[in-house]
């Protein structure tokens, strides 16, 4: 068991949302990979692409964990496909280790106008939702 303390969250800008000023946060727990990615995180095969990839960055709003989506292109780190949901962990209680399968694959995601969305878009790409007045487009 850890301790759990209640932290400040970045807040969305889609207008008529209400979002909680603070999210639950486990104490002294080990992280699993960054949780905040800066421009100097962005990868790339070749200069090209590291340049690219920095371009997309720089043009998304990340604010760090918990960052909501909104009416902007926001960036989710790790995204609904990434973190530790792949399966299990294995434990070595013989030497203390635990080996994790951990993917870190962030999304692009914004919330669009009901009235803007394209027909015939479905899927990852645009989620319509319910009954809102937004669908969610996500990008990986």
């Amino acid at each position: 068991m850890a301790k759990v303390e209640e932290r400040e969250v970045p807040q969305g800008n889609v207008p008529g949302e209400r979002y909680s000023k603070t999210q639950p946060f486990s104490v002294g727990m080990p992280n699993i990979g960054n949780q905040t990615l800066t421009e100097s995180d962005m990868w790339g095969a070749t200069p090209l692409d590291q340049l690219l990839c920095r371009i997309e960055f720089k043009g998304m709003r990340h604010q760090g964990v918990y960052t909501p989506p909104g009416i902007d292109r926001a960036l989710q780190y790790p995204g609904s496909l990434g973190g530790m949901n792949w399966g299990s962990v294995s434990v070595d209680p013989n030497n203390a280790i635990m080996f994790v399968n951990d993917m870190r694959l962030g999304l692009a995601n914004s919330m669009v106008p009901r009235s803007k969305v394209p027909t015939g878009a479905s899927g990852i790409e645009m989620g319509s939702g319910s009954d809102g007045r937004y669908a969610v487009r996500c990008d990986p």
